[in-house]
C-alpha cells in the first residue's frame, strides 16, 4: 500500500468530542456565576440530533434558558480558551506517522471558528501538515462532498489514491472518502475499531 499521507476526521475521531461541548459550558459557568451542574448530569451524546439545538437544550436543562445567555453561550463555543486531550493513542500514531515521513492533515465540517478553536485547544497545529475546514467551500461542499476531499489531499501535495482517509462517520468520512479514490479506515469505537487498531492495521497492510 502507497502511503504519502493520512487525513483525519477530527471530532470523535481524534478526540471526545463531547470533552468540548462540556468545557465550553463549564467556562460559560465560570464566567456569568451560572450554575450548569444540572445540564452536566444530564447531558448523554444523543442529545445531539441533526439540526438540534444543542447549546438551547443545555441551557434549559441548567434553568437559564434566554436569548441573552443563548448568545453568550454560542460566542463562546467559537472562541472559548480550553486546553482538551487527544485520544490516548492518538499522540503515539501520529508521531510514528510522522517518522515515517508520512504527511498528516486534518479535514473537518462545521462552523469554521469552532473547528478553528477545537484545533486549537487540541493543539493540533503542531502534530499536522495542515487543516481543511470544509466550510470554506460552502456548507453545500462539506464532506461527503468530494470537493472537499480533494481540496484536502491538494493542500497536502498528494494524489488522491495515495492519502488514507479516518474517521467515524461511514456516510460522510468513509464513503466520501472513497468516491474520489482515498483509502479508508473506519473507526468505530463500539466495535474496538480505534486508533490504537488503526496503527496494528497499518503496520500489517504496509
Amino acid at each position: 500500500m502507497t502511503l504519502s499521507a493520512v487525513v483525519f476526521d477530527l471530532d470523535n475521531s481524534l478526540y471526545p468530542e463531547t470533552d468540548y461541548l462540556l468545557g465550553v459550558l463549564r467556562y460559560f459557568g465560570q464566567q456569568y456565576d451560572i450554575d450548569v451542574a444540572p445540564a452536566l448530569a444530564a447531558y448523554r451524546p444523543d442529545m445531539r440530533n441533526p439540526g438540534s439545538d444543542i447549546l438551547g437544550h443545555l441551557l434549559t436543562l441548567a434553568g437559564c434558558m434566554t436569548p441573552q445567555n443563548h448568545q453568550r453561550l454560542f460566542s463562546l463555543y467559537t472562541s472559548a480558551p480550553l486546553t482538551l486531550a487527544l485520544y490516548p493513542q492518538a499522540e503515539p500514531l501520529l508521531k510514528a506517522l510522522r517518522s515515517q515521513g508520512v504527511k498528516l492533515g486534518v479535514l473537518t465540517n462545521g462552523i469554521v471558528a469552532v473547528q478553528r478553536n477545537k484545533v486549537a485547544s487540541l493543539g493540533l497545529d503542531a502534530w499536522v501538515d495542515g487543516v481543511c475546514y470544509a466550510r470554506e467551500l460552502g456548507a453545500e461542499k462539506e464532506k461527503p462532498h468530494p470537493e472537499a476531499f480533494s481540496r484536502c489531499c491538494a493542500m497536502l501535495g498528494v494524489p488522491a489514491e495515495q492519502a488514507l482517509m479516518v474517521g467515524d462517520d461511514w456516510n460522510n468520512d468513509i464513503q466520501g472518502a472513497q468516491a474520489v479514490g482515498m483509502q479508508t479506515f473506519w473507526l468505530e469505537h463500539d466495535n474496538g475499531r480505534s486508533l490504537a487498531e488503526m496503527k496494528m492495521w497499518l503496520n500489517q497492510h504496509a
